[in-house]
């Protein structure tokens, strides 16, 4: 019964436990945390994970696990740290991620096409803009 962390796609904390995902919830006053289900509309299953107590189911789910689920957003956040960390061709970093994942779970996955976007998005969102002559330009007249 052990916890992986991994991030949304907005960089958020995400824990899996069980099968189930879980999104933080709160600071609880004892030190630990609670993390409700991914599935927050539909499911009220919450988890509390605290350092000197394994962690506790403290509302089940109304649902059953969904491994496709947590295989997507496995290789959703591979894919981010991949891209971070090197400057491989979109099509390298696609296809290490894809090696780690059971092939059933390809068509729960987003397309290729959509994952390469998001690898260029990333860097180019990480890479600073270049300034170019008509910057420059545009500059010394505002200046003069």
């Amino acid at each position: 019964m052990s916890v992986e962390n991994l991030k949304t796609t907005k960089g958020k904390p995400l824990v899996v436990h069980d099968g189930h995902l879980y999104r933080f919830a709160n600071k609880l006053s004892c030190g630990g945390e609670s993390y409700r289900c991914e599935r927050e509309r539909e499911c009220k299953g919450r988890i509390i994970i605290s350092l000197e107590v394994p962690p506790s189911l403290s509302i089940s789910h109304n649902h059953a696990p969904d491994p496709d689920r947590i295989y997507s957003r496995k290789y959703d956040n591979d894919v981010k740290n991949r891209t971070a960390s090197s400057d491989d061709k979109p099509r390298s970093i696609i296809l290490g991620a894809k090696r780690n994942l059971p092939t059933q779970t390809s068509p729960a996955l987003a397309m290729y096409r959509n994952t390469q976007r998001t690898i260029l998005r990333l860097r180019q969102q990480d890479r600073p803009t270049i300034a170019t002559e008509k910057d420059f330009s545009i500059c010394q007249r505002t200046c003069d």
